[in-house]
């Protein structure tokens, strides 16, 4: 949705965030009225519908107006039930246009797809080499760095951290990834962010700017800690709190629909 938003989409959502409003009462999102959802949407236009799980699907379906969902047949399966909403289209298209035609990328994707055997190797923007390599790109500040489990993603963070200088729990120029929608701090789940500046006047802030707005961020939430639930995080939404972890490295299901010029992956 951010990636939408940025591209000129302006009012792209998450479908969670459309469907769903949050019951402080018993800490647990209940999906909106259907009158409501009915004034308002006349259809959803879903993206990335392989990621879709089957009760959030069950759920679209239940408002009962039109849907089109849009995805690739090929992409990660979702967390949770999957409805397999790419496994037989309308429409399928392709002929490939992010790629020029014969590039190495798309001939890789292609053999992960079939489960042909893999060869370690160089073609241009392309490589495929032992794990342990990936180490060594964990340690150049160019490279987005993505995984597969949590582990994994927290020993990269650290290697990334060490190899560029920052120190303590929070540094100036970290990079962080939002893990929670913020509406009201216009920051939501997935969205990348850099630290301007580490506050003096509270030790348990720093300050984050995101395009041309400043906010505040708790580092309490940083670096592992116990994740906050659903109440806490309506209660820090409400304080225009933005909860994030480090960003250097993230899961493949979390850079879903995100881009980047270079990246090491991790499998």
């Amino acid at each position: 949705a951010d990636v939408m938003r940025r591209k000129g989409v302006f009012n792209a959502a998450t479908i969670h965030s459309s469907i769903y409003h949050y019951d402080p009462e018993k800490e647990t999102f209940k999906k909106r009225p259907q009158i409501a959802i009915a004034s308002e949407y006349s259809y959803f236009a879903i993206d990335e519908g392989s990621t879709v799980n089957r009760v959030l699907w069950g759920d679209v379906l239940s408002f009962g107006i039109p849907v089109l969902v849009i995805g690739d047949h090929g992409q990660l399966e979702p967390v949770g039930g999957n409805p397999n909403l790419m496994a037989s289209t309308d429409i399928r298209l392709e002929e490939i246009f992010r790629q020029k035609e014969g590039s190495p990328i798309v001939s890789f994707a292609h053999s992960v797809r079939c489960g042909c055997p893999i060869e370690y190797g160089d073609s241009p923007g392309l490589r495929v080499a032992p794990s342990d390599v990936f180490w060594k790109y964990a340690e150049d500040p160019e490279f987005q760095l993505a995984c597969g489990f949590n582990k994994t993603r927290a020993s990269a963070n650290n290697v990334r951290r060490n190899a560029i200088g920052m120190k303590g729990l929070i540094s100036e120029g970290e990079r962080l990834m939002c893990l929670h929608n913020n509406r009201s701090a216009g920051i939501y789940n997935g969205m990348m962010l850099r630290v301007d500046e580490v506050g003096e006047q509270k030790k348990d802030f720093i300050r984050c700017r995101q395009g041309k707005q400043w906010f505040k961020i708790y580092t309490e939430t940083l670096g592992g800690r116990k994740k906050p639930s659903a109440k806490e995080c309506h209660q820090l939404s409400k304080r225009k709190i933005v909860i994030c972890d480090y960003g250097y490295c993230a899961t493949v299901h979390k850079l879903i629909g995100s881009e980047f010029d270079k990246v090491a992956v991790y499998d």
